[in-house]
Formats: C-alpha cells, sequence, structure tokens
C-alpha cells in the first residue's frame, strides 16, 4: 500500500507541474521562431508567469510532501507558499495572522498545507480558501460555487475507500489522513451547499 501510495503521489505531482512546464516549452519555441527585432511581449510574458507558476508550486509541494516539511512550523512561511499556491488562479487566501502566532507540533505544517491541497481541489469555480490554526485546530475552508469534493476523494479521506481501488485522484485524501493519523491529530470533514470543511483536532 505505501508503494501504492508514493506512486499515485508522483504521478499527480508531475500532472501538477506538466502544465506551466509545457507552457514554458512553448514559450521558448515561440520566442524562437520569431524574426530578430520582432516584438516578443506576449512570449516573454507567459514564459515568466509559466516559471513562477512552476517555483512556486515546487516550493509548496517540498513541504507539503517532502522531508523539508517535517519540521516546517513557521506559520508565515507556510502562509506565503500557500498564497503563492492557491492564489495563482482564480481563488483568494483568507489566511489572518493572529498577533501571537501559535506554535505548531511536529507534522502539523505539512498537515496544513496537505489539508490546503484538498480545500483548493474542492474549488471548482474558484472562491475564497480560509485558514485558520492554533495551538490544537488546524481549520481549512473552502467557500465558492459548487465547492465539493468526489467520493472518491472523501472515501480515502475518511478511510473507507476499497483496497486497491485508490486513483491518482484520490491519494490527496489518503495522504491526508496518513498525515494526520502521524501528528496525532482527528479529521473531520463537513461538506454544505457552496462549503466544504476540514477540520484537523489535535489527541484525536
Amino acid at each position: 500500500m505505501e508503494i501504492r501510495v508514493a506512486e499515485l503521489l508522483a504521478s499527480r505531482l508531475c500532472h501538477e507541474l506538466v502544465g506551466p512546464a509545457g507552457a514554458v516549452a512553448n514559450g521558448v519555441e515561440f520566442l524562437g521562431e520569431l524574426v530578430p527585432g520582432e516584438p516578443n511581449d506576449d512570449a516573454m510574458a507567459l514564459v515568466s508567469k509559466s516559471a513562477d507558476q512552476i517555483v512556486s508550486r515546487l516550493k509548496f509541494f517540498r513541504l507539503a510532501y517532502g522531508s523539508a516539511g517535517r519540521g516546517s512550523d513557521d506559520v508565515p512561511e507556510l502562509r506565503s507558499v500557500t498564497h503563492a499556491f492557491v492564489e495563482s488562479g482564480n481563488t483568494r487566501l483568507d489566511w489572518p495572522l493572529p498577533p501571537i502566532v501559535p506554535d505548531l507540533g511536529d507534522g502539523c505544517g505539512k498537515l496544513v498545507l496537505n489539508m490546503v491541497i484538498l480545500a483548493h481541489e474542492a474549488l471548482i469555480r474558484g472562491g475564497t480558501l480560509s485558514v485558520s490554526v492554533d495551538d490544537d485546530m488546524l481549520t481549512v475552508t473552502s467557500t465558492g460555487d459548487d465547492a465539493m469534493l468526489p467520493g472518491e476523494v472523501v472515501a480515502a479521506l475518511q478511510g473507507t475507500a476499497q483496497t486497491g481501488m485508490l486513483t491518482a485522484r484520490a491519494v490527496q485524501g489518503e495522504w491526508t489522513r496518513l498525515m494526520s493519523e502521524q501528528a496525532g491529530y482527528s479529521l473531520e470533514l463537513t461538506i454544505e451547499t457552496g462549503k466544504v470543511s476540514l477540520i484537523a483536532r489535535a489527541g484525536g
């Protein structure tokens, strides 16, 4: 099962990066076809934007999936990489920093970022992604038109997915559940019309 999860996460990561990487390649190809002296503002803008997307996604996934995120408890840094990851599209991040920033336990930073990935996926048509963290509870909420999570993702998140039926689409739910268990949190999911909430409580 562990190998299967690793394989699916690798597939998912490649899927997240192939779009902007392809756009960079297309922009470079277009630049190569231009006549010397011909305006190239559009191509340069495409390459620059796509390169920025690759960098922001790599920074985010490095903390969410890699060992670099295991000891990450710097809330402002987590907020910064989340902002770059989320707001590249039509989603707005609402993550106010409290006057006293809470101390996150080991593994909590990774858990928050993986909850963010699920919440971001729920915003099919965009909307607002809200994050709140304190010493014993992590909350990530998606609010927007038609906000929802596919049934297979919900099943994986709740640990009810059938053995051998895990897919690249659903693996994020499985991985987030494993992260919550490892960090000592219980994970709750509520789905309402236009709203999906993930709550992780310490001591679960």
